[in-house]
Order: C-alpha cells, then sequence, then structure tokens
C-alpha cells in the first residue's frame, strides 16, 4: 500500500453491480428494440480518479464545465478500481461527492456529470474561498430516462452582489439520453 486515500473495493463495486443487477431485471425497459438499464445517480464520499481526467478534458474540449470551480486538485483514491467504466456500463447518469471540501464544479464526462456536492461547512472547519460562498447543488431529475439537471444554490447570497450567482461556468445541463 501506498500514502494516500484508500479505493473502493471489489466487494464494493460487486455490491453495486448486483443491486444494480437486480433492479435491472425488475424495471429496466426495452426502448427502440433495445434493452435499457435502469438509468441512475451515485452519491458517495470520496471522488474517483476521473474526476481530475473530466477536469484535465476540458481544456481539450472533452469534457464540458458546467458549472464551478476547482479550487483543489481533486483527491480519489490511490487505484483506479475501474469504477468510472463500470458506472457507465451500468447506466450512471451522474455521481456526487463532498471530500475535496472546496471544489464547487459539475463537469460532463463521457456522458456522466461528475459533480461536488457543494461547500456548506463551517468556516472554522474547512477552508473557504472568500470568493465562492458556501453552496450545495440542486439536481433536478426529470423524465422516466433521468433527464438530470444540476446547478448550485448559494446558501449565503449576501456574499454575492445582490444575491447572483459567481461566475464559473453554466449553470445546469441535462445529460443526454440515449435517444437525443
Amino acid at each position: 500500500k501506498g500514502v494516500g486515500y484508500e479505493s473502493i473495493y471489489e466487494d464494493q463495486l460487486n455490491f453495486y453491480k448486483d443491486k444494480m443487477d437486480a433492479l435491472n431485471v425488475r424495471y429496466a425497459q426495452q426502448k427502440n428494440n433495445k434493452f435499457e438499464k435502469v438509468p441512475h445517480i451515485i452519491f458517495q464520499h470520496m471522488g474517483i480518479q476521473e474526476y481530475n481526467d473530466a477536469f484535465n478534458a476540458t481544456a481539450s474540449g472533452k469534457a464540458i464545465l458546467l458549472f464551478g470551480k476547482q479550487l483543489e486538485t481533486p483527491c480519489p483514491g490511490l487505484v483506479n478500481t475501474g469504477q468510472f467504466d463500470l458506472m457507465k456500463s451500468l447506466n450512471a447518469k451522474g455521481m456526487f461527492v463532498g471530500h475535496d471540501h472546496v471544489n464547487t464544479f459539475g463537469i460532463l464526462y463521457e456522458g456522466v456529470l461528475l459533480g461536488y456536492g457543494g461547500q456548506a461547512g463551517n468556516s472554522n472547519t474547512y477552508y473557504l474561498n472568500k470568493e465562492e460562498p458556501k453552496n450545495g447543488v440542486v439536481i433536478t431529475i426529470s423524465g422516466s430516462d433521468l433527464k438530470l439537471n444540476a446547478e448550485p444554490d448559494y446558501l449565503d447570497k449576501q456574499s454575492t452582489s445582490e444575491g447572483q450567482k459567481p461566475s464559473g461556468g453554466n449553470t445546469g445541463t441535462n445529460t443526454p439520453s440515449d435517444d437525443s
């Protein structure tokens, strides 16, 4: 083992796959003569290595910064366990994490929205950039194909000029569905 954070374990990935397989047996639908797995969103504490890949890919246009900023380098586990590829194969539409307390971004990367839940911690506990007020993310889900819209919601609107959201990218998107 090296120095750093632990990665998600194989038994956790197997648990996720087994639960999604069971949901797919029960709820998956035929759409355009194609078996469509149940769309879903993942919430977990620690990000995965693809958060770094996604942010780096915005420079080349291979990923789209939808909202927020990178205010610290994402700190995923040391080992890429294949969770992102598994998520895509199981039809995950988004993942939201919180480990990196000051990052506020949401990036559309390879069809999956990788985002942070915002920074709502006590300013005495976590570093908060004074230019980026405390915030959360409002996630709106619509339709059976899980069109996902996420945008920051600033908890301390007085920290911004006249309650306006600071700039830092587009505020929200719909993740693409297979038929769009």
